[in-house]
């Protein structure tokens, strides 16, 4: 019986067929880049050619595909997300409110981007580009970028659907039965209180992001000497598809757009034969008790590691999940980790740091995929009471292979939707079908404020005779009575 620590982060890039396609990252982890690559592989194989351009290099690069990683972007990428991913300030409760973090990160890996020499010689020299799929986290920077190459441009959503993305793309919030990115509630259905705070968080990630865009908007302008594009906020109406990471076990149901196509799981798979030499850990551990752990570990190893504990910078993650002796794994619960988790069928401990990670914590412990722990405040009793309950309890396995059974269950391989939705925006010239209706309208108009503002004047003016002539008789009955007393007094 085997438990398993492990942490990684990725990020990935795809091309297209025939046609030249640009994947844009720009403010990412490396977790992104793992989703993402196998559509630019998938795209490869089709007979696309694609660019992929983000800050991290490749660990296994694709010769059939061109990767650009501007120097400058990929230092300031690390340097900030190394920073923000300090497990510490989670424990020290000192996390930034998300929504005040990330746009600060985006401006400044814009201007990062837009200054490295590789992407200027990149751009320079590019004469044709079809279509820009870009990393939905902030993607401002990628549209821009698309605009001045004069191509399709769609977007490839990693996490959940983000605050803002309602009032760019347009279409409602589900903010009374939804908890938000940053709504740390794990009840449903949702209180009041719970409800107010949801609807004032979409209202302030869209604020957040139209300062952003306005600042975005004028760099972009400059760096890429587009004077007459229109407002960068605009263009998000343009966009012409949503390849998007969510489904009903890691996601909530969801009324999306029909530009929504769900990829759930497209970085996942189950390897033919495992290319991990795990006997030679089996052979470390027989003369060890049964229960082992394999804990993937940065900077120095600690001294008095317990025997039944494996240290190692690297593991191959995705490999050691499909193996069927893992009983458990312990996460931040990134959505990369957490689908290939699900995928496999291994519960999960999960630990949350900071983004996506507590509303995908919160998710999948309601869907009773997972025990849900705090890095700050946890106890060796809470630690234990949660890998035996993963270890030996029968309906913690019963669930997560009833999970992993839906997850899985779809009539096309993630990477095949991905890849067929993007060559069909790639042969349609016009893809405003695809777009909601309602992407033309204020925020106000959207969630019915005007409609229902103007109700209860309706109502207000149609009962205001009734209430005035109630006032007035009350107060000339009052004026009698107060007359009768007087004349008894006398």
């Amino acid at each position: 019986m085997w438990g398993l620590s492990l942490f990684l982060l990725g990020l990935s890039i795809t091309t297209a067929v025939s046609d030249h396609i640009l994947l844009f990252h720009h403010v990412a982890s490396y977790s992104h880049r793992v989703q993402t690559f196998p559509l630019a592989e998938e795209l490869v194989k089709r007979g696309h050619e694609v660019t992929f351009l983000s800050p991290y290099y490749p660990k296994e690069p694709n010769p059939n595909i061109t990767e650009i990683v501007p120097q400058k972007l990929a230092e300031y990428i690390v340097k900030e997300l190394d920073k923000d991913f300090e497990i510490n300030l989670r424990v020290q409760h000192k996390m930034d409110q998300l929504k005040d973090k990330v746009y600060d990160l985006a401006y400044g890996a814009c201007e990062a981007l837009f200054k490295s020499p590789e992407f200027k010689k990149w751009l320079k020299k590019t004469n044709k580009v079809d279509l820009v799929i870009i990393d939905n986290c902030m993607p401002d920077c990628g549209i821009g970028v698309a605009y001045k190459l004069e191509a399709k441009y769609a977007l490839f959503s990693t996490v959940t659907v983000i605050g803002h993305e309602y009032d760019t793309i347009g279409f409602l919030p589900e903010t009374s039965v939804i908890p938000e990115l940053e709504v740390y509630s794990q009840n449903t259905p949702l209180n009041f209180l719970e409800r107010v705070s949801n609807e004032v968080n979409t209202l302030r990630w869209r604020w957040a992001h139209l300062q952003y865009s306005r600042k975005a908007d004028l760099l972009i302008r400059k760096s890429l000497n587009v004077p007459k594009m229109p407002f960068i906020g605009d263009l998000f109406t343009n966009v012409s598809l949503v390849l998007y990471t969510g489904d009903t076990v890691t996601d909530y149901p969801r009324a999306l757009p029909p530009l929504y196509v769900n990829i759930a799981g497209i970085h996942c798979k189950t390897p033919e034969k495992s290319s991990l030499p795990v006997n030679q850990f089996f052979n470390t551990f027989k003369a060890f008790p049964n229960l082992k752990f394999l804990w993937k570990w940065n900077g120095e190893f600690p001294k008095d590691i317990p025997e039944n504990v494996f240290l190692s910078r690297w593991f191959p993650q995705l490999d050691l999940l499909a193996h069927p002796r893992i009983r458990g794994f312990v996460t931040q619960s990134g959505r990369p980790s957490a689908m290939e988790a699900l995928w496999n069928g291994v519960p999960m401990i999960a630990f949350p740091i900071l983004g996506d990670q507590d509303f995908n914590a919160n998710r999948i412990n309601q869907m009773g995929g997972n025990v849900k722990l705090e890095i700050g405040t946890v106890t060796s009793e809470q630690l234990i009471a949660a890998v035996n309950k993963l270890v030996y309890e029968p309906s913690m396995k019963l669930q997560i292979q009833k999970l992993q059974k839906i997850f899985r269950d779809r009539p096309m391989t993630p990477v095949d939707t991905a890849a067929w939705w993007t060559e069909y925006i790639l042969r349609t010239e016009d893809t405003s079908h695809l777009r909601p209706t309602g992407n033309h309208q204020y925020w106000f108009q959207r969630r019915q404020v005007d409609v229902w503002l103007f109700l209860f004047a309706v109502i207000l003016v149609s009962i205001s005779p009734f209430v005035l002539l109630a006032f007035i008789t009350a107060r000339r009955v009052w004026k009698e009575m107060k007359g009768e007393m007087k004349l008894k007094a006398a």
